[in-house]
């Protein structure tokens, strides 16, 4: 069993999107807790403001959905599972407004 989510691995997953949407801001839609797990339905929110899986900077504000689950082992995070609407941001970046 994974003893824990390392902070630092945490932080390096991140680096490259808040490189690309420094604003991005993550809004709890949903917040489930049963035994060991805790579910989040969240509405993420951010400017592309940096290049982003290879679309240079738009200025475009995006709005996506993300659903994350995570296993909690002795208090602390040992597994997440992670789904972002990846296609919807790429989406709304080329196209150059958001879409809903």
């Amino acid at each position: 069993m994974n003893p824990g989510l390392h902070p630092s691995k945490v932080t390096a997953q991140f680096e490259p999107l808040i490189a690309a949407f420094p604003d991005w801001h993550w809004e709890i839609r949903n917040l489930t807790i049963e035994g060991d797990y805790l579910a989040l339905h969240l509405r993420v929110t951010g400017t592309h403001r940096g290049t982003f899986q290879g679309v240079e900077p738009t200025g475009c504000r995006v709005t996506t959905s993300q659903f994350t689950l995570y296993h909690l082992v002795d208090g602390k995070f040992a597994d997440v599972w992670d789904l972002v609407d990846t296609n919807s941001v790429i989406e709304q970046i080329e196209q150059g407004k958001a879409v809903l």
